[in-house]
């Protein structure tokens, strides 16, 4: 059986959220344009459960000769409609975390990159329903050298 291919539209509240990320944060997002950021939600298909609620992908060259965009952060829609403003703000924050220093550069999710998420939240924060809001709260996050 043929599976349907996906259907993309962009996610305009992306990038104002991750803008105010960014500018909340500059201890770990000191290095990442926002403009260079381009995110899609996937219309018509639901995630699998064994996958992050995103995806961060880089743009190759030569592909980004003709592209404004670095990287491409993938969500599924439906979900997305679902979530609460903060695991919205939580899951950009997390997207963000994977924008590396160099034009398409994509930082893997090791444990020492992302010791500071962990610390404080724990595995798949996202699923939690106690979070705090990473733009209205305090979140003093230290990235591990």
């Amino acid at each position: 059986m043929a599976q349907d291919k996906p259907e993309f539209a962009i996610l305009q509240d992306y990038n104002g959220i991750a803008d105010r990320i960014v500018t909340k944060y500059p201890e770990l997002f000191h290095h990442i344009d926002v403009k260079q950021i381009r995110c899609f939600s996937i219309t018509n298909k639901d995630r699998k459960p064994e996958k992050r609620p995103y995806d961060v992908q880089g743009v190759p060259l030569p592909i980004r000769l003709d592209c404004p965009y670095s990287w491409y952060v993938i969500v599924y829609g439906r979900e997305w409609a679902e979530y609460t403003e903060k695991q919205k703000n939580l899951i950009i924050l997390l997207s963000l975390m994977h924008v590396g220093d160099e034009p398409g550069e994509v930082v893997k999710p090791d444990t020492q990159e992302f010791a500071c998420i962990l610390d404080h939240m724990g595995r798949k924060p996202w699923e939690k329903d106690d979070i705090k809001d990473v733009l209205k709260d305090h979140v003093d996050f230290v990235k591990s050298d």
